[in-house]
C-alpha cells in the first residue's frame, strides 16, 4: 500500500492538507460512531470556504472540467444525528478513476501516492446549548486544491468515508474535457 498524504488538524479546526489543501474541521475528544446514520451533502465548485458555520461557494455544481487544470473545491456538509453529536468520528476523501482504483501523483520523493485530501481527520460535532433535542447538527468542510494534472478525457470521484465506511451518495463524479484536435 503506498504512503498517505500527512494530514493533522490545529486547535483552531483548521486541517493542513498537501499541496496547499485546507479544510474545515473541528478537534475530536474520543467515542466512535456509525456512520450510515450520518448524512452528507458533496458539491463540486471553484472555490469554497467555511464562514460563521456556513459554507461559501463560488461557482459550484460543476462536473465537467479541463482539459486545463484549474484549481477546485469540494463544499462539503456533514448532518450528524443527534444521538451522535459529542462524538469522534473520523473522516477521509479520496480521488478514484473511472474503474474505482486510487488516483496517484508522484510525492517529492518520486513515489507515487494516491491523492488523498481528508486523511482520517478526526472531528466532533457537539449540542449547542439550547438547541431542541433531535435536531440533527451540521459540519460544514471546505476543501480546496491547485490543479490536479488528471488525465484529459477522464472520469473521476471523490470518495467520503466517515469512521471507514463509505456510502453511494457520499460520492461527487465529474469528468475532464477531452483535448480538441487542431482543425487542419
Amino acid at each position: 500500500m503506498p504512503p498517505r498524504y500527512e494530514t493533522s488538524v490545529s486547535r483552531a479546526g483548521i486541517a493542513t492538507l498537501p499541496h496547499g489543501l485546507s479544510a474545515t474541521a473541528a478537534p475530536a475528544p474520543d467515542g466512535m460512531c456509525k456512520s450510515a446514520i450520518v448524512k452528507v451533502t458533496m458539491l463540486l465548485a471553484d472555490f469554497v470556504q467555511v464562514s460563521d458555520g456556513k459554507l461559501t461557494v463560488v461557482g459550484g455544481g460543476w462536473s465537467l472540467t479541463g482539459p486545463e487544470t484549474t484549481p477546485f473545491g469540494i463544499a462539503i456538509l456533514v448532518h450528524v444525528p443527534w444521538d451522535q453529536a459529542n462524538r469522534r468520528h473520523t473522516l477521509r476523501l479520496e480521488l478514484v478513476d473511472a474503474d474505482g482504483r486510487p488516483v496517484t501523483l508522484p510525492g517529492d520523493d518520486g513515489e507515487e501516492r494516491p491523492i488523498v485530501f481528508l486523511d482520517d481527520v478526526e472531528f466532533e460535532v457537539g449540542r449547542p446549548a439550547g438547541i431542541k433535542p433531535g435536531t440533527p447538527l451540521e459540519l460544514p468542510l471546505a476543501v480546496n486544491s491547485g490543479p490536479l494534472p488528471l488525465e484529459p478525457g477522464g472520469r473521476y470521484e471523490w470518495r467520503l468515508s466517515i469512521d471507514g465506511a463509505g456510502d453511494e451518495d457520499w460520492r461527487l463524479a465529474f469528468s475532464v474535457r477531452p483535448h480538441e484536435e487542431p482543425d487542419t
